[in-house]
């Protein structure tokens, strides 16, 4: 429910667009953070759809967040953070390991 009143509140008409989207991307329909309403298929979404240039744009322009709680931002930033971290290092490992190379 907490999700659906963001998305209807950010995206309005949009925001079966935006599910289905979210749809079909990988953890798209996962809150970025368990407490949030913030899912990350939307950070695809609004790349894609909306020209968003970075997550700067996206905290401030699109959500507001950064404007509204700090704190929050800073939380979702570090949570992103991480998310991409462990994703670069699964993909490097699993180059090394095509090579068969250990690390």
């Amino acid at each position: 429910p907490k999700t659906i009143e963001h998305l209807k509140e950010i995206y309005g008409s949009k925001t079966l667009e935006v599910l289905t989207f979210c749809q079909q991307q990988k953890n798209g329909l996962q809150p970025i953070l368990a407490d949030e309403p913030y899912l990350k298929g939307e950070i695809e979404y609004l790349k894609e759809n909306e020209m968003a240039t970075d997550l700067e744009d996206i905290l401030q322009r699109r959500w507001g967040i950064e404007i509204r709680d700090k704190e929050l931002a800073e939380r979702i930033k570090k949570k992103l953070w991480i998310m991409n971290y462990e994703l670069q290092s699964n993909l490097i490992q699993r180059y090394f390991v095509g090579l068969d190379i250990k690390v």
